[in-house]
């Protein structure tokens, strides 16, 4: 029996008076994912285990100097595989946040981008804190500056834009155009192009075209205010009534020049690059009109873009749904190779039919995802279903496989008509009410396109309708001479019509037709079959059936409102159809149980999405159905082969298998269970082997093993000298998991595979040791927890061991408190080590290097990195996230990479370390502390430090909940570093939000960059610098920075020293000038000292006392004596090494209704004042106390925190958690009674670890 003890520097533990005790938590690194992050659109595990495939709106770019930062942003999604989809409001300024510097750069005014109003007036918009240009679509430089501004985007690394307010100004109520002398000329333009000059003066009396205003014209009629003309009201004079409609046209073409301008540029990047640049818009499924009563069908804009992404109107407020649905539109979008990605979701339970329906859609993308853009938190609640796709990525990548096609003519629904106001404008009722009884029937469906020969000219090729057996068109009474054809030649060849009501009696302009070979194939003898007034008969090879009643539209409204007729219609229509053309289903599902068939015959599966509508009203859930009959027809490609069928639903996302059997070409099965969803699989049998249990103590040595089915880990597993190799032809990959109590140690040891895929994870609860070991090839596409080797226990150690070629990462931790990673290599991962929601982590003596990131990281609370390389990985070498604590000391990290260390984190200190050869060295995004001491940063092609957002947490604009640091405490400290060689040596700036509060920049050597320097919207202090050989030393200059040490209060100096900078090129006998507005008051004649730091060790701090003194009215006083003392010097004194703030107190506390109660409350402790001593005699050692007044209603469980610095920005806070211990591993193994034991163990704390004693019991004392 081993014990060890562990003692740290502090006090481990201390009783105080009062209400408010020190930090009480020993356990302080509880990593419950919980409400980390409000504005959680982008948090890379907020979903775990679910992949997030892509995000949206997370980080925007508005302006060139914004490229750098946001394609490092970019950069790390890109690295994961994250494709961010950016947003912009397509036709608004409203939310540009740099408005003047934008409107500058684009070189947007009224005059060129505006809307003008009738009365000769600019329109402009009231933003939150600004008035704003109104743009106009169809003015020719908001078009070209938006194709410019979609360009910044796709140079900075996005994979796409959703455009808000897709339709433009074509979708407003009133105001939707612009009057001003550029569009009135491009107005008639359009009126020449599509009028000839007879025509121009007896329709609108225009005699020239060239001279004719519009706007003039109307008001020479009284009209100046537009705003009268409302949805459909128009001029009362016919002439100018006339011509009102024609600028309505010419709008929507304008608005569709604008997307073949977006759509021809993307298409040129995109060949250029090798890149995918996704567009999406925000445009309404409407068929006809608009919701304002003007002329539009989403098919418009559909082709021009690659899908929607808009606010589905569900119609949950009008009661319709799911009795009516979107699907139809759903479909319509697909069949056209688009996606769409919805913006809402139906609250209750009845989200789960609407995320039924976007997965059922969605199976021909390559990617499975829910489509949703929308946040985590809805998402979250339906991680099941994102689990089932992504467990079972050969679900989607599908090609359609419906047995009838139904014809959607695009012709047709321009003169469809709405009823009744419960019916939106997104629906076709004639297509929608066939679409329901060929589901209704379990037909299974897919959409053939008609365009209209206009706006969208589509007629698909025979050879793609005869790959339906049969066709339906629905009172398509409006076709194109050649759709009328094709239709005829498809009969002809065999295929089977089913027509509903009018067909083809119009043209596309809505002139009636004559169309003798059309009737003569429709008109046979006419009767009643199956209660339907119908023909039946032969025409060519093929069949027509046609029923002259417009029986859709009776059952649209009829199942709309559950009438009985509706049933007696479908059972009717159904049996008519299967007499003539037999269903290829057979099963006694419910009628509203719709059914979607894929197929792939690449892999060999044919895939059913079933999606259950049958909803319980009184209980408002969906209801499930057991014990269902499903018969199905084999394709072609699996006729012959053995085959297996899974079933899949949200309670069991990784499936399950069916028995069944087979007559045939026929599959003959029973559904134990119809929820909401149900996925059915018919694939090639490929069965896993069976698994290997380890359920008691093993030792494995000297052996090869290879793994056909999942190895469970339940007890102790060590493997020495050996190797598992996972072979395996299978759809599911081999599991190796250790599960909780079990444990796995590896020494010299190989995971890895020759055919299949495999995962590890370690569970929570189980143990991990690995040394000289080596695991590659793991992982696959999926959630995380299959992306690799995935750890969630707690004490993991890993020593000397080889992580390659795994698919996602080479180590995932998630949700564990300690791990330590020495003299290990990770190479040719997306990321050699991924990181979230952890305690304290050790990598120490690591190699990464051919990765696409070497680390990283996210929610960490202390991440130590030392004495590692980073070499050549793709994107960044580093990049961790919304971390507590970050820490790298003596560490390489060279390029080629966009960024060597990107870091957003509460506290971050650099030290000691190389960063070469990158774009961008060091870049801080966002940080309260940022110290960057005595490293070497060379040859980074754009920028060797660069620091962005150096803000107080009181000053974030957004809430890092899991943060805890005293909300007033900032700085930015770059020291002693030797920044060389560099595009731009050091950026400051912060134009994103509020101002980088307090930025000491000294002692550095600055040489032979592009430009030395640029600081922005920084309150900074810069002295005892060495610029030398820089081509400019200074660049940009703009805000409260000074360029040399010196502090006057109320018109007196209390600086100690005063000091400046070296400039190689100053001449003695002046200041120097630095920039416009900027001088360095005190210049160097010599270049000034840079030492290398070796205080990296913060100070020794404890709380003597905090006692309460007294309280009245509310207020509770108490006194805090703290004790605090440093290895060089505490800071705190007006003197270029010391100056920064001593010491911060910060409380927090539970209390719901305190200011910003997630950052507590927070104070500066001054430091006692040098007066005439020297610093060294003062701020060695302070003992010091403070009288702190407090809200009484704030103490109840509250803790306190006191914080302390020395001269080199090395932040302390006082430790009273006790030590972590674990032991590691043993050696020997097997221990007999005279073995010499060696203990192996792992040990960590916040601060510095003062004592390790270990005990053991001999059997008979310790």
């Amino acid at each position: 029996v081993v014990i060890i003890l562990l003692s740290s520097m502090f006090t481990t533990s201390t009783s105080f008076t009062g209400d408010i005790v020190e930090d009480p938590n020993s356990t302080p690194f509880i990593v419950d994912i919980g409400p980390i992050y409000v504005d959680d659109r982008w948090v890379a595990y907020g979903l775990y285990p679910v992949y997030p495939v892509s995000v949206g709106d997370v980080w925007k770019i508005e302006l060139p100097d914004e490229l750098l930062k946001t394609s490092i942003r970019m950069a790390i999604l890109n690295a994961l595989g994250i494709k961010h989809i950016g947003y912009w409001q397509f036709i608004s300024l409203c939310e540009v946040y740099r408005y003047e510097e934008f409107l500058d750069y684009f070189n947007l005014s009224p005059e060129n981008v505006g809307r003008m109003k009738l009365n000769g007036e600019w329109a402009y918009l009231q933003a939150i804190d600004k008035e704003v240009i109104e743009v106009h679509h169809a003015r020719e430089h908001y078009q070209n500056y938006l194709v410019q501004l979609l360009k910044q985007m796709f140079d900075a690394g996005m994979s796409g834009v959703t455009f808000d307010g897709g339709l433009g100004d074509y979708y407003f109520k009133s105001g939707y155009n612009s009057f001003d002398p550029e569009t009135m000329k491009l107005f008639n333009q359009y009126l020449a192009s599509k009028y000839t000059s007879e025509e121009l003066r007896e329709k609108f009396g225009i005699t020239d075209i060239d001279s004719f205003n519009f706007k003039e014209y109307l008001n020479n009629l009284g009209y100046y205010d537009d705003s009268v003309f409302e949805a459909q009201t128009f001029p009362s004079e016919p002439t100018a009534r006339a011509l009102w409609k024609e600028l309505l046209e010419f709008d929507l073409v304008r608005l569709i020049d604008l997307y073949k301008k977006i759509r021809e540029s993307v298409d040129s990047w995109e060949i250029q690059t090798g890149r995918k640049f996704i567009v999406l818009t925000n445009s309404p499924t409407e068929h006809t009109i608009t919701a304002w009563g003007y002329p539009y069908n989403f098919l418009l804009l559909l082709p021009l873009v690659d899908g929607f992404g808009y606010e589905i109107d569900w119609g949950v407020e009008r009661n319709t749904y799911p009795n009516r649905t979107e699907l139809p539109n759903f479909r319509i979008i697909t069949s056209l190779g688009k996606i769409l990605r919805s913006w809402t979701l139906p609250e209750s339970k009845l989200g789960l039919i609407a995320i039924a329906e976007l997965i059922a859609v969605s199976a021909e993308e390559p990617e499975p995802e829910i489509a949703l853009m929308i946040g985590n938190e809805v998402k979250r609640l339906y991680t099941n279903f994102s689990l089932l796709i992504q467990c079972n990525p050969q679900l989607y990548g599908q090609e359609r496989y419906g047995q009838i096609a139904l014809i959607y003519p695009m012709a047709s629904a321009w003169y469809t008509t709405f009823p009744h106001p419960v019916i939106p404008n997104t629906c076709y009722i004639d297509f929608e009410g066939a679409y329901y009884l060929l589901e209704d029937s379990h037909y299974t469906v897919d959409i053939i396109v008609f365009g209209d020969n206009k706006w969208y000219t589509r007629t698909p090729t025979l050879s793609e309708l005869s790959k339906y057996s049969a066709i339906v068109l629905s009172n398509a009474a409006y076709l194109t001479d050649d759709q009328v054809q094709l239709i005829i030649d498809y009969v002809k060849n065999g295929g089977t019509l089913i027509a509903i009501g009018d067909l083809g009696i119009y043209n596309e302009h809505g002139e009636r037709v004559d169309r003798l070979k059309l009737e003569e194939m429709l008109e046979d003898t006419y009767e009643t079959k199956f209660g339907l007034y119908c023909t039946v008969h032969s025409y060519g090879n093929g069949q027509v059936i046609h029923i002259p009643e417009n029986i859709a539209w009776r059952y649209f409204f009829d199942r709309l409102e559950y009438n009985p007729e509706a049933k007696e219609l479908l059972e009717s229509f159904k049996s008519l159809i299967n007499s003539v053309y037999p269903n290829e289903i057979e099963t006694d599902l419910p009628d509203r149980v719709n059914i979607i068939r894929y197929k792939n015959d690449e892999i060999g599966n044919m895939v059913f999405y079933l999606v259950n509508y049958d909803w319980d009203f009184q209980n408002k859930e969906p209801i499930k159905h057991h014990n269902i009959k499903f018969n199905f027809k084999l394709p072609y490609s699996l006729i012959d082969k053995e085959i297996e069928i899974k079933v899949y639903t949200g309670d069991y996302p990784e499936g399950k298998s069916l028995p069944f059997t087979r007559d045939g070409e026929w599959i003959k099965l029973e559904l134990p269970e119809v929820a909401v969803l149900t996925v059915i699989e018919c694939r090639i049998a490929k069965p896993k082997g069976k698994p290997m249990i380890i359920s008691e103590p093993t030792v494995i040595e000297g052996q090869n093993i290879t793994l056909t089915g999942d190895l469970i880990i339940e007890s102790d597993l060590v493997l020495i000298n050996s190797e598992i190799i996972v072979d395996i032809d299978s759809w599911e990959p081999v599991k190796i998991e250790v599960l909780p109590g079990g444990s796995l140690t590896m020494i010299n040891s190989v995971l890895s595979k020759v055919n299949g895929n495999y995962y590890v994870i370690v569970h929570d609860g189980a143990k991990l040791y690995m040394e000289s070991s080596e695991v590659s090839k793991a992982g696959l596409w999926g959630p995380l927890i299959r992306a690799g080797f995935t750890i969630h226990a707690d004490d993991a150690v890993i020593v000397n061991c080889k992580f390659h070629d795994n698919y996602m990462f080479g180590l995932q931790f998630y949700n564990v408190r300690y791990a330590f990673i020495s003299n290990c290599e990770f190479y040719n991962n997306k990321a050699g080590i991924s990181i979230a929601l952890a305690g304290m982590i050790e990598t120490v003596r690591n190699n990464f290097h051919d990765n696409n990131i070497g680390i990283y990281a996210t929610d960490v609370k202390k991440l130590r990195i030392m004495d590692s390389v980073f070499a050549s990985n793709k994107y960044l070498g580093l990049a961790i996230e919304r971390t507590n604590n970050l820490e790298i000391y003596s560490t390489t990290v060279t390029g080629p990479s966009k960024c060597g260390v990107y870091a957003r984190a509460s506290c971050i200190k650099i030290h000691g370390s190389t960063v070469k050869s990158n774009e961008v060295g060091i870049f801080v995004d966002g940080s309260p502390l940022a110290i960057i001491l005595s490293n070497k940063v060379q040859d980074n092609t754009k920028c060797g430090i660069y620091l962005n957002k150096i803000v107080s947490l009181g000053n974030f604009p957004w809430d890092w909940c899991n943060m805890k640091l005293p909300s007033l405490l900032c700085e930015g400290f770059i020291i002693g570093n030797e920044i060389t060689r560099n595009g731009v040596g050091i950026q400051v700036e912060n134009k994103e939000y509020y101002t980088n509060e307090f930025i000491r920049i000294h002692n550095n050597t600055i040489s032979e960059n592009q430009v030395g320097l640029t600081i922005s919207n920084s309150v900074a202090k810069i002295y005892a610098n060495n610029f030398i050989n820089n081509d400019a030393h200074v660049g940009e200059v703009e805000g409260p920075a000074e360029f040399y040490y010196d502090f006057i209060l109320a018109g007196m100096r209390i600086a100690l020293k005063t000091i400046g900078n070296y400039w190689d090129d100053y001449t003695i006998g002046e200041t120097y000038q630095v920039a416009p507005g900027y001088e360095d008051m005190y210049p160097l004649t010599k270049p000034a000292v840079v030492p290398y730091i070796e205080d990296i060790t913060p100070p020794l701090i404890r709380i003597v006392e905090f006692r309460k003194v007294k309280e009245e009215g509310g207020i509770t006083e108490f006194t805090l004596t703290i004790e605090a003392e440093d290895d060089t010097l505490l800071s705190g004194a007006f003197h270029p090494n010391l100056h920064a703030p001593f010491a911060f107190f910060s409380i927090w506390s539970p209390y719901q209704e305190f200011e910003h109660a997630w950052m507590g409350s927070s104070g500066e402790l001054l430091p006692p004042e040098v007066g005439n001593q020297l610093p060294e005699e003062v701020l060695k050692k302070v003992v010091r106390q403070y009288s702190i007044p407090l809200n009484t209603t704030w103490l109840e469980k509250s803790w306190i925190a006191v914080y302390v610095q020395d001269m080199y920005g090395n932040w302390a806070r006082n430790d009273t958690m006790p030590p972590h211990v674990a032991i590691a591993i043993q050696e020997p193994l097997e221990v007999t009674e005279t073995d010499e034991v060696t203990v192996k163990a792992l040990a960590f704390d916040w601060s510095a670890i003062w004592r390790m004693i270990l005990k053991y019991y001999d059997g008979k004392e310790w």
